[in-house]
């Protein structure tokens, strides 16, 4: 009696397990050795939201990346905003990243003359910053995976204060 009823207790466990397993939510892939989970530490991963997502400058958010060993990304952000005509600094639509040396997320400073920054890794694994996003804008998103030179993935995201 003992033995069945352990073997039903453990493929019931077993069961659970999978059917738990299968619940998750995968993480977003464009290439095997690079993954986006949908989260990070600071909040949603924008690098995983579809494209044409409309995010809130009133939120934290993530810029996250799994990177497999011999994986590369450079992953180029540029502002779409028209900020010519902005006479205020809290109307000028913008990303601010907030600095972490131990995030594994290196980025180059923001290029005026193109309105746009880059960020790599700079090691294998978890890499994560946080990112904010001021006023109202759009941003292009562009994913070099692998490769330095050929865009592999290209996604919009559009962001506002709330109550706009």
């Amino acid at each position: 009696m003992k033995s069945k009823s352990f073997t039903l207790f453990f493929s019931c466990l077993m069961l659970l397990i999978i059917s738990a397993n299968s619940c998750k939510k995968e993480s977003e892939t464009i290439d095997n050795n690079i993954l986006y989970p949908e989260t990070s530490q600071y909040g949603q991963n924008i690098l995983a939201l579809a494209d044409g997502t409309i995010l809130s400058s009133d939120t934290n958010y993530g810029l996250c990346v799994n990177l497999g060993e011999d994986a590369i990304l450079k992953i180029v952000i540029t502002n779409l905003t028209n900020n010519d005509t902005v006479t205020s600094s809290s109307n000028y639509g913008g990303w601010f990243i907030t600095y972490d040396e131990d995030g594994g997320l290196g980025n180059l400073d923001y290029d005026e003359e193109s309105d746009s920054q880059v960020f790599e890794p700079i090691k294998s694994g978890t890499c994560d910053r946080e990112i904010n996003f001021k006023a109202s804008g759009e941003c292009k998103i562009e994913y070099y995976e692998n490769t330095t030179d050929e865009i592999t993935a290209t996604k919009i995201l559009t962001w506002s204060k709330t109550g706009n």
